[in-house]
């Protein structure tokens, strides 16, 4: 199963750490030490497709945000909480959350065999699913010099101009892509960076390897190509 952790308390985080890392059936691929915008939680969901996401409830406020994001959004991805109290009021407050299982330390080691056992057995008949969006909108030319790109460009400028857009323009032709020719715009990055950091892809990352023009983000081909 992989996993996305969100837990901003040290001491907590490591405790599962350790505990998580004796099951090889669980493997923790992101770790959160601050609570994360929602917006940028959604982002990271939607690109890396966990299978679960273990979320600590030390903040009731705000697991109480992103658990309720998370559920509208991705409700086939399993939520667990994380939480150093064993209090029945903390559980009724995780069972309001819509979360699966509510996992306190000190974790112990049967305990979280048998949690990891029942998502497993969950996943296998409901698979996880970020689901799809249809914002996404792809311009194919019949052939070399129709004006596709020229259409795109257009389209995505008249995108980022409506409230609350912020559209991104990938430029795929690598042999004589015309994106960054016709925002006027360059970039030490370009289309293959992405693709050669796709396991370390995380926000950061892709505010280097993306450049923005107005309100549009633009990721350039690094055309002419020879």
């Amino acid at each position: 199963m992989r996993a996305i952790l969100i837990c901003p308390e040290e001491s907590l985080r490591t405790k599962f750490e350790a505990a998580a890392a004796e099951f090889e059936r669980l493997s923790i691929f992101k770790i959160l030490t601050a609570y994360p915008e929602v917006d940028v939680l959604r982002r990271l969901v939607r690109s890396s497709t966990p299978d679960v996401i273990f979320i600590s409830h030390e903040n009731a406020e705000v697991a109480e945000s992103l658990n309720s994001a998370l559920g509208k959004d991705f409700p086939r991805v399993p939520r667990i909480g994380l939480h150093t109290s064993q209090e029945p009021a903390i559980f009724r407050q995780a069972m309001r959350m819509g979360v699966r299982e509510l996992l306190c330390s000190p974790f112990n080691r049967a305990e979280l065999g048998e949690a990891l056992g029942q998502i497993a057995t969950h996943l296998e008949e409901h698979p996880a699913d970020v689901g799809c969006t249809d914002h996404f909108f792809a311009f194919m030319p019949a052939k070399a010099g129709v004006g596709a790109s020229t259409v795109a460009a257009n389209f995505t400028w008249a995108l980022s101009e409506m409230p609350g857009v912020t559209p991104l323009l990938a430029d795929f032709d690598q042999h004589s892509g015309m994106v960054g020719f016709q925002f006027n715009a360059n970039n030490d990055f370009t289309l293959s960076d992405p693709a050669a950091r796709i396991k370390k892809l995380d926000d950061e990352a892709w505010a280097r390897l993306v450049t923005r023009v107005g309100n549009v983000e633009l990721l350039l081909s690094g055309a002419p190509h020879a």
